[in-house]
């Protein structure tokens, strides 16, 4: 008989942070789940210390790859290992709540209108602080309205870690979206198949990066200046070619400042001093009390 729940874990070199995360899944109060580890041809520690977890806990599956399959591809490669109605993600360095399963599966068998769940989210900063995470907020509503409400702030987009319907989540997640931010298409595909809630209590804590950090491994994977300043090209092309949007519903306008706003963000990124300028601006926006 198969588990109620699979656990992704897309993993490569991950060692010096996996057992915390492993911790924290097999402490979950709802225990109907099976761990399958995708190790992606990891030149670390990891997958020594996944075993030795394995040996102790049944539930526990671990899958070596021989061939490195990318982020996108192992993160598709454990949704479709999973055989259970319901299916998240997990990161080698994030935590979760004890609470986290149980209660997201409560919001969705009480909604089935939902294709997923998360809870809030606290993210780590670099500097030590947290800061609250902001792509959790419920998705609700009418199909297209969800979608554009998504893509118009689609945020650090935790809603990927969310507790999904496996079937669902698979009819979201085709095998030829691999561009940058394809997991702002599996999101979007996902609000158009059904609606996304919200645990209101943080069950979960992602480690983050300033968008320095994001901006320079961006860099680094796009080899000319002009598929650094129009990255979002091909995602929302993709996001166009697989949504097909009827006019009026406000998705291209949503998609086209999506590639705007990181134009922008890239344009920081080249010319710091751009980052004080735009911080004076909206400081000078503010009404004074």
């Amino acid at each position: 008989m198969g588990h109620s729940v699979t656990i992704g874990m897309p993993i490569r070199n991950g060692g010096h942070q996996i057992k915390v995360a492993l911790e924290s899944l097999l402490n979950q109060t709802f225990a109907d789940f099976q761990i399958i580890i995708s190790d992606n041809c990891s030149t670390d520690d990891t997958v020594e210390i996944c075993r030795k977890f394995a040996e102790n806990d049944s539930r526990i599956r671990i899958v070596t790859q021989r061939d490195n399959l990318g982020i996108f591809g192992n993160f598709r490669f454990t949704l479709f290992q999973a055989n259970s109605p319901y299916f998240m993600w997990a990161c080698h360095d994030d935590r979760w709540a004890p609470e986290f399963i149980e209660k997201n599966l409560r919001m969705l068998e009480g909604n089935p209108r939902a294709i997923g769940s998360i809870s809030k989210v606290r993210l780590l900063l670099p500097d030590g602080s947290v800061a609250p995470a902001k792509g959790t907020a419920p998705l609700l509503g009418e199909p297209w309205e969800r979608v554009r409400v998504f893509l118009k702030r689609p945020s650090e987009a935790s809603r990927f870690y969310s507790l999904f319907r496996t079937d669902d989540l698979r009819a979201s997640f085709p095998e030829d979206i691999d561009v940058f931010g394809y997991d702002y298409v599996v999101l979007a595909l996902a609000a158009l198949r059904g609606e996304f809630l919200e645990v209101d209590e943080v069950l979960m804590e992602r480690e983050a990066h300033d968008y320095l950090y994001y901006q320079k491994h961006f860099v680094a994977r796009r080899p000319t200046p002009m598929k650094r300043w129009f990255a979002m090209r091909d995602l929302t092309a993709k996001i166009s070619e697989k949504l097909r949007p009827p006019y009026g519903v406000g998705v291209r306008r949503a998609l086209f400042m999506l590639q705007v706003r990181h134009a922008a963000q890239y344009a920081i990124y080249r010319f710091p001093p751009l980052l004080d300028a735009s911080r004076a601006i909206g400081r000078s926006a503010r009404p004074r009390s």
